[in-house]
């Protein structure tokens, strides 16, 4: 089953914040998929998938037009999480992010 969410008006917002979201995969195979589209009058943001306990699964890459997205294949059943953050420090900026799934 493909499941797509989308959320909007987000912010990195103050200095230093980040944004994580629990993503539940139920399903041995499942892919997902997380962007970020970010406003491109401020500074670039960055996207990571992680596990449960905070590994890095894989970092997200810039996809032009101030996107960036990670994409994971096969992904075993559990809990993982996408971190969305700046990509330095001191810096801030508005987003919105589409997290989907497919078997």
């Amino acid at each position: 089953m493909r499941a797509s969410i989308p959320y909007g008006s987000l912010a990195i917002c103050p200095v230093g914040d980040v944004d994580v979201y629990q993503v539940d995969i139920v399903t041995n195979g499942t892919n997902l998929t997380a962007t970020a589209q970010y406003a491109e009058t401020d500074a670039p943001l960055t996207l990571e998938l992680l596990t449960q306990n905070g590994t890095l699964v894989l970092e997200g890459s810039d996809q032009g037009s101030n996107r960036v997205a990670a994409a994971a294949a096969n992904l075993a059943t559990g809990v993982y999480f996408v971190r969305i953050q700046a990509a330095a420090s001191g810096d801030r900026n508005n987003y919105s992010l589409n997290l989907s799934t497919t078997p």
